[in-house]
């Protein structure tokens, strides 16, 4: 009789770590899927009168003599959070860090951004990053995504960036 309690709780354990892990897959399933749906921001052409439009139009500081992009704390957690910009294309440094609705990277976000250097979204709550979404960030040299909800990474998701220095991952909730 004890041997059949002790079986019982162990199926009990294995199914409960067997729900647990078919949850979080389905939590990182439905980030992707989200971010498939989400409208992206405009990109603007080169030049000083895109960092003016950028400046006034959108809820970001931009400033055309660093070419940055700053929109700390500034983007409405909303499912249509990425629709609200408007970016130069030669914007060098993008700061997202601060905005909790970004939950998941969309596939295309960083297309036409080709220029971004440095990218930085600590405590964005991102879950997921789909595999070819920094793909376009070639000359990447220094990306945070500390403190975000990163449970995995796509195999080879940094391939493209050879330029990329810094990298912080820190307080993330990734699977060694």
């Amino acid at each position: 009789m004890k041997l059949a309690a002790i079986f019982f709780f162990l199926g009990l354990f294995y199914c409960s770590s067997a729900l647990s892990s078919l949850e979080r897959r389905l939590d990182a399933l439905e980030s992707r899927l989200d971010s498939l749906e989400e409208p992206l921001w405009h990109v603007l052409p080169k030049g000083d009168l895109s960092w003016e439009r950028c400046h006034l139009r959108g809820p970001c500081n931009c400033t055309y003599l660093t070419r940055t992009v700053d929109c700390w704390g500034a983007l409405e957690p909303q499912s249509r959070i990425f629709a609200q910009l408007e970016l130069p294309v030669d914007v060098r440094a993008l700061v997202l860090s601060k905005n909790s609705g970004l939950d998941a990277i969309p596939a295309q976000l960083f297309k036409g951004l080709g220029a971004i250097i440095e990218l930085s979204a600590v405590d964005a709550s991102i879950a997921s990053i789909p595999k070819y979404a920094l793909s376009p960030l070639r000359d990447l040299m220094h990306l945070n995504l500390a403190g975000n909800r990163l449970r995995t990474l796509p195999e080879n998701v940094f391939w493209l960036q050879k330029a990329m220095r810094t990298l912080d991952l820190s307080m993330n909730e990734l699977d060694s």
